[in-house]
């Protein structure tokens, strides 16, 4: 049953961006110009461009130290954490 499921959700993910693709293609038909999606595209380049630009938080822990205790309220202790 699993695999199933899996497999379920591979075949939705693909039809959802089947669907959107026959979307932009559409748009780009309809409205005979192409620079909004050029537009997109570069800005996606300038995002993976500035990627190496960014913070590592791979080692960090997601909440401080007092947020995971048992006796303190995760939620007050995360949003004390980001004032």
């Amino acid at each position: 049953m699993p695999g199933q499921r899996a497999r379920f959700h591979h075949e939705l993910r693909m039809l959802c961006r089947s669907g959107f693709h026959f979307v932009v293609g559409a748009g780009v038909r309809h409205f005979q110009i192409v620079k909004p999606v050029a537009f997109t595209a570069v800005a996606f380049i300038e995002g993976i461009l500035l990627l190496p630009l960014g913070e590592e938080t791979k080692s960090k822990p997601c909440l401080p130290e007092a947020a995971r205790s048992p006796h303190t309220n995760v939620r007050a202790a995360a949003l004390n954490h980001f004032e």
